[in-house]
């Protein structure tokens, strides 16, 4: 049983399927995520506890119905709390109905955590993502690429790669049995640490 249901009003946002909503929007990656990632890399990078912190219900619930609105809602008001963006960008990943990272890769992903060296865990993940859908592949790898630049700025915000990845892997890479959600966290912590600390050798390489 999914941990989330599917919004089946078409023109809805939040709980929309990821493959439905670009097709509304027309667009490789929805508004909403290019929007909120841009934001942040204006001015959020060098915030300590950027993406761990949590904005303010109100300003996040303001955002979430600006971008039900429009994918190119404006969020770059300097007292719209940059910790309100980065909260309502996981909410959506949250109420996605199928995870960017899809049910059907989740065990192969967590499976490679037991393969060594590095070098063959790359191969290995490379091959697992290969397998999702390419929207879902093209916003993973546009997200994954901004957390790195996120980590690259550690002594300024002081998020880890494991940081950065215990905030997302409850949000992107979720088990499709309720019951495994607390045993799997270490291990799908481990996935996205591993996701960030080198996506360039693995997404990069998928384009060989």
């Amino acid at each position: 049983m999914g941990l989330v249901e599917v919004n089946n009003n078409t023109n809805a946002l939040f709980g929309c399927d990821l493959e439905q909503r670009i097709e509304v929007e027309k667009c490789v990656i929805p508004g909403i995520v290019t929007r909120c990632i841009e934001e942040v890399e204006l001015r959020g990078m060098d915030c300590e506890g950027i993406y761990r912190k949590s904005g303010g219900s109100s300003q996040v619930q303001m955002i979430r119905d600006g971008f039900e609105k429009s994918p190119d809602y404006d969020i770059s008001d300097p007292d719209l709390d940059i910790h309100a963006v980065t909260s309502a960008l996981k909410q959506y990943f949250r109420k996605l109905p199928t995870p960017l990272i899809t049910y059907h890769v989740y065990d192969l992903l967590l499976d490679a955590t037991g393969v060594t060296p590095a070098s063959a865990r790359i191969d290995v993940m490379r091959r697992a993502l290969l397998t999702l859908p390419n929207v879902h592949r093209d916003v993973l790898e546009f997200l994954i690429f901004h957390l790195r630049r996120v980590v690259e700025r550690e002594k300024e915000n002081l998020m880890t790669s494991l940081n950065v990845a215990v905030v997302f892997a409850p949000t992107i890479l979720r088990p499709e049995s309720l019951s495994r959600e607390m045993s799997d966290v270490n291990k799908k912590n481990e996935v996205l640490q591993f996701l960030v600390d080198n996506c360039q050798d693995i997404f990069m390489g998928m384009q060989d």
